[in-house]
């Protein structure tokens, strides 16, 4: 369809707003994405589509039931130029590709997660929604400089850190923005063109579901593409991709086997040796040192870490006691240590699998815990994080120590030697 076609049902639209126009204009203008944005254009045209007369956005990703749905305001899409119906389309696509309605559902700092979810979406459109948090704008809000094409944890994070007079600004520019009347070529806007409102859970939710729905649409959606087309996504985009089409898995697990030490764990009787107190009585056995493999995990439970992160940690540490014949010690922290610490001994013991913590990311905690519970300077131990924390910190000299990153970042500690690996992704 032409661009005249399309101006003249959109002409259509804004004097008679009705469902099947809307349609149309949504189809039309889907299909001339996928000619230039193939990804995006394929991810919108796998989403349902609701048209609703008085939904709160113009357009806004929704979950009917556990089905992620594409919700448009077809009385007002109408005022909208093709051109800003593309880019709120498109925008739309980047938050499904990076599961952003997912991954944020439950989320705390409602506002502040809008707000980085838009930040990392928009710096791949030439022209943004209205109404709709830029790096730019967050910089001029906050006074405060960020790093750009980072990901919307990356900006969660920086948010949450910030002091709450400054996250205050942040919360009010949105507020603000959403209820100002936005003009378009002379017309009036009436709201948000676009709200992450519909991506909270309501009642039971089925997250298993959701989330292979979601994969379906994404993982369909890449697979149309030609190797050129691949190969013309940002890097950004194929490292998703990448991530968001697999599970996470254990590591190679003899990298954790060379740093399991044994720990003296009191006495057990032995037939090899004799009674020390009464060594002429072959009937009474001796005791040697018992010794036990114990592991203490450490999780990650900031605000950086989405839910299904955490929870897929939380899961790992149970299957390391069965695949490594370890006990295992996990312990949650983020900013401090967050809860008591669950004790796995044998595969059949079951863990508290709730997230505790939500606040920023502190490594130093772990080691003074470490080190106020008096352990041996040897003990085995396993930080699972995404690396963003500490610069400097004092372990107190606990050496035997692997971090395991969920990110492709650096690990943030400079001033000591670390064992650092990442997770291996396997498809």
């Amino acid at each position: 369809m032409s661009d005249a076609e399309l101006f003249s049902i959109l002409t259509q639209l804004r004097r008679s707003p009705s469902a099947e126009l809307a349609q149309q204009v949504i189809s039309r203008t889907v299909g001339s994405i996928l000619a230039d944005q193939r990804l995006l254009g394929e991810i919108l045209m796998r989403l349902p589509r609701q048209f609703a007369p008085t939904s709160r956005a113009i357009a806004a990703l929704v979950w009917d039931n556990d089905q992620l749905t594409l919700q448009v305001n077809f009385n007002q899409l109408g005022d909208l130029r093709s051109d800003e119906i593309a880019s709120l389309l498109c925008h739309e696509a980047y938050h499904v590709l990076w599961q952003h309605p997912l991954r944020y559902a439950n989320a705390d700092h409602q506002e502040l997660t809008a707000a980085a979810c838009d930040v990392a979406v928009n710096q791949y459109l030439d022209e943004p929604p209205r109404g709709t948090m830029t790096l730019s704008t967050l910089e001029q809000v906050t006074h405060t400089r960020f790093q750009a094409q980072q990901s919307s944890a990356y900006y969660r994070r920086k948010l949450i850190e910030l002091p709450a007079k400054q996250q205050k600004q942040v919360a009010e520019n949105l507020q603000a923005s959403r209820q100002t009347q936005s003009k378009s070529d002379g017309r009036s806007i009436k709201g948000p063109l676009e709200t992450h409102a519909g991506w909270q859970s309501k009642g039971v939710v089925n997250d298993l579901l959701r989330t292979a729905q979601l994969k379906k649409i994404v993982k369909g959606s890449f697979s149309t593409l030609t190797e050129k087309q691949r190969g013309l996504l940002p890097q950004s985009v194929r490292q998703t991709l990448g991530s968001t089409m697999t599970e996470v898995q254990l590591p190679v697990n003899a990298a954790i086997r060379r740093m399991l030490g044994v720990i003296p764990n009191g006495k057990q009787d032995s037939r090899a040796r004799f009674n020390r107190q009464q060594p002429l009585r072959l009937e009474l056995p001796g005791q040697i040192t018992k010794y036990v493999s114990r592991l203490y995990v450490f999780v990650d439970q900031s605000g950086s870490m989405p839910d299904a992160m955490v929870k897929g940690l939380l899961n790992l540490c149970c299957r390391l006691v069965a695949q490594l014949d370890t006990q295992v010690e996990v312990v949650a922290f983020d900013a401090a240590i967050q809860g008591k610490a669950q004790r796995l001994q044998r595969p059949s013991d079951h863990l508290v699998n709730l997230r505790q913590g939500g606040g920023g990311t502190s490594y130093q905690p772990i080691f003074d815990y470490l080190q106020a519970k008096k352990l041996a300077k040897n003990t085995p131990v396993l930080i699972l994080t995404d690396g963003w924390g500490d610069e400097q910190i004092d372990n107190h000299g606990f050496g035997n120590v692997l971090w395991l990153l969920t990110t492709d970042s650096p690990l943030s500690v400079k001033n000591i030697s670390t064992n650092v690996m990442h997770l291996r992704r396997v498809k």
